[in-house]
């Protein structure tokens, strides 16, 4: 369907209006939730939290659920605040999809619920609390009737076959549309038309997916609309004052305004600059559709082509990256790969215009080069080695370097450590340049692991540091030259890895102290891809702030002062409510962070006390098993445990693949790195990762 509004010829540019109605219809906006997991296992009286409530006289199901459950996950299931809802389809389920298995089910519900008090519900069979309120979840939320034949042995006993999450394929992706981000679309201005400086800084902001820029969810309004108009005219009117210059394929007459024939000049932009622009060429009807222009250059070449370069720069063609395909019974059968071929007729196959743009954008951050654009037009990108090939070229590109060097801050979340605030009275030295060199740390780091042929073990232990001489005095290390700029020294005892980077410390942290708090969640959910979401509404308003008063009502002011962050946040998260969460995720984890300040420097003290950061990583593999304890002393053997995870490298996969791909977090999309996964964390080099994400059949394949 022609979505375009007809103007009549005599309007004034016609083809630009008639862009920005295209460019409105076509910014979409999806929903998303949030999962909880914290909060569960109390129960709220009128507005009181009643931990100890007594379980309901007879074992029935729906009776243990209300009495239990319904706290957290509504009395139908359906989640409430920032608790999870339970039905099939949602995030929760779709995270814990080994769940939908009733043996698995019933051990979960035993070992782990209610959370904060596992072991209130025990017993695996018929009659007991973990059965019959799992009987009562999956035949009301998660599946069909139970039948008790099918999932108990002989002797009663729970039949372990359980299935886990299959990641068997094909696990093909969604077909869509993605509005340049504002990073992707300043790049492709400075590459294709020599534009200097930040045009975009008057655009609306990215939309964001799991802190990565994505404009997947991109949302428009009339100021975005107008926004992307006006930076199309200040382009094109730019471009016209420097006589296009740096346009490549327009000749001398129609750039300097010589020339009559302003048919063949826009003909000659559209094919250069045209098809550059769009990552592909030009449809008729589009060049019909600019040709109406023709009429309003009143017989000048250099209007024109500013004309049309302005309507090129608000269509959608140029604004939107298309990732729709082809079906595959459209292609043709001779020559294509194996993999291909063996795809149902229906399924879709991204064009090769489509996949270089894709490689590029997600590799660089900018528009495909001239050596793409022809293996695209060749074929030559149906083919896994081909692009795998492609993406290793890609990576050497000086853009390449820059776009991965964002990953590293965005993954880390440091972005934010130029404005972070520090109190100036107490870190004087923590000033702009500082923060600045802070973060070129974090992404020097992680580009030495990525292009020194490493591992991700690497990214997490490493013998030396990457510091400037202002960044090694700040550290109290070995300063390199001044004139030296970044360049590795010997990390000491403190330093090395992207834990102990003062950016990553900084960002997670207070505005004078430490936060054991901040970076716990952020290891977890950064680096091991675990959610811990905020308190449920039931903790929130369930007394929690006389729980908090009666924690310190036997200190006095002086003796609250003189506590350090430790001693003070573990005595802040001892009620109950509170400790379900901090007692296990949080607390243990993040106080191995300690001998660390506000500000990333190291500390031996605080408040005259030696620091303590002996801690434990609990609940490895599943956030919830409290049974899985690796307990470290400090920050280097907190990194050690985590460069040894299976777990850190399946998160790192996925991370990246948000960030090339907005892809979305999911069970599915750990299934798709999975392989990846396993050889990073079996030693392939970091490289090995984005090289290897173009051709994952959930990019290449639609449906």
């Amino acid at each position: 369907m022609d979505m375009r509004r007809r103007l009549a010829p005599s309007e004034p540019l016609t083809v630009l209006m008639r862009s920005a109605l295209v460019h409105t219809l076509l910014i979409r906006s999806l929903a998303c939730g949030t999962a909880s997991l914290c909060g569960c296992g109390a129960n709220v009286v009128d507005g009181t939290l009643n931990a100890d409530a007594s379980p309901p006289s007879e074992l029935d199901g729906a009776a243990l659920y209300t009495e239990q459950c319904a706290v957290c996950h509504g009395a139908r299931g359906e989640g409430g605040g920032a608790n999870p809802p339970l039905a099939n389809g949602t995030a929760f389920a779709q995270r814990y999809l080994g769940l939908r298995a009733f043996p698995a089910l019933v051990r979960y519900n035993e070992g782990a619920m209610p959370f904060g008090q596992a072991g209130r519900c025990e017993g695996t069979r018929p009659g007991t609390c973990a059965f019959e309120v799992s009987r009562f979840l999956f035949e009301s939320f998660l599946g069909t009737s139970v039948d008790e034949s099918l999932v108990l042995d002989d002797q009663g006993q729970l039949i372990e076959s359980a299935v886990e999450q299959s990641c068997e394929g094909p696990f093909l992706g969604r077909r869509q549309i993605k509005l340049l981000s504002r990073a992707e679309l300043r790049r492709t201005l400075e590459e294709l038309l020599g534009v200097v400086g930040d045009v975009t800084e008057a655009l609306p902001n990215d939309a964001e997916l799991d802190g990565f820029d994505s404009q997947l969810r991109a949302a428009a309004t009339q100021g975005h609309v107008q926004a992307y108009f006006d930076l199309a005219l200040e382009v094109a009117t730019d471009l016209r004052n420097r006589s296009f210059s740096g346009v490549s394929g327009l000749s001398a007459d129609c750039a300097e305004g010589r020339a009559t024939d302003l048919a063949a000049c826009q003909a000659e932009l559209l094919s250069g600059l045209g098809a550059r622009l769009f990552r592909r060429e030009l449809t008729s009807d589009e060049r019909s559709d600019l040709a109406e222009l023709l009429p309003l250059a009143h017989g000048e070449s250099q209007t024109v082509l500013e004309l049309t370069l302005a309507a090129l720069l608000n269509a959608p063609g140029f604004l939107y990256r298309t990732e729709l395909g082809v079906r595959r019974a459209e292609l043709d059968p001779e020559g294509l790969p194996a993999d291909v071929a063996a795809l149902p007729p229906e399924t879709f196959v991204l064009t090769g215009d489509e996949l270089a743009a894709w490689l590029s954008y997600g590799l660089t951050g900018a528009p495909p080069d001239e050596v793409l654009s022809q293996a695209a037009a060749r074929g030559e990108l149906l083919f896994t080695d081909n692009i795998r090939a492609q993406a290793a070229r890609l990576l050497d590109r000086p853009s390449a370097a820059v776009h991965m060097g964002g990953f590293a801050s965005d993954w880390l979340e440091v972005g934010a450590i130029s404005s972070a605030g520090k109190s100036a009275e107490l870190f004087p030295e923590f000033d702009r340049e500082l923060r600045a060199d802070l973060l070129t740390e974090v992404e020097t780091t992680f580009l030495e692991v990525l292009y020194g042929g490493q591992t991700v073990e690497r990214l997490f232990v490493s013998p030396t540091v990457q510091v400037n001489a202002r960044l090694a005095s700040f550290y109290g290390l070995d300063a390199p030259l001044a004139s030296a700029g970044f360049t590795a020294v010997d990390a000491g005892p403190h330093r090395g890895g992207l834990l102990q980077t003062g950016a990553f410390l900084a960002v997670h942290a207070g505005f004078e102290e430490s936060s054991p708090i901040q970076r716990a969640v952020s290891i977890r959910r950064r680096f091991m891809c675990q959610d811990i979401p905020p308190p449920g509404d039931a903790i929130v308003t369930s007394g929690r702030d006389d729980a908090l008063a009666a924690v310190f009502a036997d200190y006095t002011q002086q003796e609250i002062e003189a506590l350090t962050t430790r001693e003070f946040v573990e005595l802040q998260t001892s009620p109950e409510a509170c400790a379900q969460c901090h007692a296990t995720m949080i607390n243990p984890l993040g106080v191995g962070l300690e001998a660390f300040d506000a500000v990333g420097r190291h500390r031996a003290t605080q408040k005259g006390k030696p620091i303590d950061a002996r801690g434990a990583l609990i609940g490895v593999t599943d956030i919830l098993d409290t049974s899985e304890r690796l307990e470290f002393d400090g920050a280097r053997e907190l990194s050690e445990i985590l460069a040894a995870q299976l777990e850190t490298s399946r998160c790192l996969a996925a991370k990246a693949l948000t960030y090339v791909a907005s892809v979305e977090p999911s069970a599915a999309a750990e299934c798709v790195v999975a392989p990846l996964s396993e050889r990073l964390h079996e030693g392939a080099p970091l490289r090995t990762l984005f090289e290897e994400l173009g051709t994952l059949e959930t990019v290449r394949f639609r449906q």
